[in-house]
């Protein structure tokens, strides 16, 4: 009895080639798809749900669910290092493409698996990215949540469109016998490619945290706090540097405001982390007593804290040292004046012979009283140029008397207070 006809096989184009299978080879390959995918699919999911806990913990610190204490401690490290919580957006993204992608998974749907996956994909990572970037920025630690999942530009992941865009060829004219051998040798090499698709999935390192350790917000103040050196936004310094700064001008002979501020600046954000880490620290224990006496600090009562704590640190502290370093540098720049810059200028313009040691000490100190202004601003603007923020006051003065050495016009004026003097005194000049 003559082989009964098959009236159509599945036309499958792979890697430059057309293969002719049977409904039954074809359903079977793409079982086998599927079955390939799936713990790839699980671990998409899984990362995707790891991240979405890890967000949701740290909106519920924010929103006091866990206590107002952790809430505020949040607030400061995110305030003060100026850090964004996982977005929002991403996190919508990442819950709507995996759900297409289960959709498409449990559905058995070829046409609708590859874009699904490539979508999943593109978001989950996405999301993954920023939650890292968030604990890393929060804790000043690189932290991963996982690893970025990628399939979809693997050479397997080709097959899945292979399948999907696969026609049912009719009229081939095939015995029963003839299409089971065709098909028999387009199953062979159509299941390579699902193993190539198999071994790219497992061949991720798809190792996702099965937890990730709460960053920073453990209840302790030091824990709270710590993450802060690591990333400062110096705007938020702005107000209490202007506030501490004009408190010190009004201290010193020759700073101006604005030049206090640029060397506490400076100095915020270089080595005066620690001082912000205790002004913090302080305002922490501060605002966690109000809420102890059953009142509900406000984020204002907080950074009012924290500025009050900063510039009493700072007053106290760094801009006394600047304070220190303007008297060392006035003390240096007067001895200077008599054993350097006066005595060379009498050398130079004396006509004669030199006058007393005396003599040339007391010019000394009357052209330094006559240009003590003049050297004072002078060496002040060299001192905030130069200042990194992490000089003693002994520094500060050597970078001040550096810059009045190099000025033109100081020495100028010099020479023409020194003639002045000596012609006073009736010394001869040139």
């Amino acid at each position: 009895m003559a082989d009964e006809q098959v009236p159509e096989m599945y036309e499958v184009q792979w890697k430059g080639k057309t293969h002719y299978v049977t409904r039954d080879d074809y359903d079977a390959v793409k079982a086998s798809v599927f079955d390939r995918l799936r713990p790839y699919v699980d671990t998409l999911s899984k990362s995707t749900k790891l991240n979405l806990k890890i967000h949701k913990e740290y909106i519920e610190t924010a929103e006091q669910k866990e206590g107002f204490l952790k809430a505020v401690s949040l607030f400061v490290v995110m305030n003060v290092g100026n850090i964004r919580m996982p977005s929002d957006s991403l996190a919508s993204k990442a819950t709507a493409a995996m759900a297409k992608l289960d959709s498409a998974m449990s559905g058995k749907k070829i046409m609708d698996v590859a874009p699904a996956l490539e979508a999943a994909e593109a978001a989950i990572n996405a999301y993954r990215t920023d939650t890292e970037r968030f604990l890393t920025e929060l804790s000043g630690t690189a932290y991963k949540t996982g690893v970025a999942l990628n399939v979809t530009t693997s050479v397997g992941f080709a097959i899945i469109g292979a399948l999907a865009a696969a026609p049912l060829a009719a009229g081939l004219g095939l015995s029963a016998t003839a299409a089971a051998a065709a098909s028999a040798a387009g199953v062979k090499v159509l299941q390579s490619g699902a193993e190539e698709l198999g071994k790219a999935a497992l061949g991720q390192d798809v190792t996702v945290m099965g937890s990730v350790e709460r960053v920073v917000i453990d209840g302790t103040v030091a824990a709270a706090t710590g993450a802060i050196a690591t990333k400062l936004d110096i705007k938020v310094f702005t107000g209490p540097a202007q506030t501490a700064a004009k408190k010190v001008a009004s201290k010193l002979t020759y700073f101006t405001a604005a030049q206090a501020q640029t060397m506490l600046t400076n100095f915020l954000a270089g080595s005066g982390q620690t001082v912000v880490i205790s002004a913090a620290t302080a305002a922490v224990e501060q605002v966690g007593e109000i809420a102890k006496k059953g009142k509900t600090p406000t984020s204002d009562d907080l950074m009012a804290a924290f500025e009050k704590f900063l510039i009493g640190a700072l007053t106290a502290g760094f801009m006394k040292g600047v304070e220190l370093g303007e008297e060392k540098f006035l003390g240096k720049a007067a001895q200077i004046f008599e054993t350097k810059y006066v005595p060379d200028a009498v050398k130079k313009l004396v006509s004669g012979a030199m006058p007393s040691s005396a003599d040339v000490k007391k010019i000394a100190q009357d052209v330094y009283k006559a240009l003590k202004d003049d050297v004072g601003k002078q060496g002040i603007a060299g001192m905030v140029s130069a200042a990194k923020g992490d000089e003693s006051s002994d520094k500060l003065a050597d970078l001040g008397l550096k810059a009045i050495d190099a000025d033109a016009t100081i020495k100028r004026l010099i020479e023409q207070e020194v003639k002045a003097a000596m012609k006073k005194k009736k010394i001869p000049t040139k």
